[in-house]
């Protein structure tokens, strides 16, 4: 009996998770809506307000995605153990909206101070020429059998004879 009761939750899942895929499509069909996938438009030179595009339209996508899922996860565990909001996280858990908000932007600032940190440690001593031009890379084998080094390579220059 363990085992159906397993594979019945499996199946719930998998079943949610490919009908809310359908869902949100079949909904943007009829509502007329197209949102274009941002990753198909990712190449190596594409330029930060490209970036800033992409990832709204990622997060537009993303957003439908999980409320394509929660259409039906809501009314089926309704109707499965009658439970309310509440048993998705969705009260307040006896704190204000303010008290809310402000975990919110403390969560946010903390997440901020890696990229700040470079940043400010970027306008001191800019790290670019830390990265570009001084890398040092393994050189080939050599024609007798030695091994290559951490110097840079000398392939391609020319010396002065």
């Amino acid at each position: 009996m363990k085992i159906r009761r397993r594979t019945a939750a499996l199946l719930e899942v998998l079943g949610v998770f490919l009908s809310g895929s359908l869902v949100v499509t079949l909904s943007l069909r009829l509502l007329g809506l197209q949102v274009p996938n941002p990753l198909g438009n990712f190449t190596v030179g594409i330029t930060d307000a490209e970036l800033l595009t992409a990832a709204r339209q990622l997060f537009v996508l993303l957003i439908l995605q999980y409320a394509g899922y929660f259409v039906l996860i809501i009314p089926i565990n309704w109707w499965h153990r009658r439970s309310g909001p509440a048993a998705y996280g969705l009260t307040l858990a006896g704190h204000s909206w303010r008290m809310l908000l402000l975990a919110g932007i403390a969560t946010a600032a903390l997440a901020e101070w890696p990229v700040l940190t470079a940043m400010v440690v970027n306008a001191i001593l800019p790290l670019a020429r830390w990265f570009r031009g001084g890398r040092r890379s393994l050189t080939p084998r050599g024609a007798d059998g030695s091994s290559g080094s951490l110097a840079p390579s000398e392939a391609g220059r020319s010396f002065p004879s």
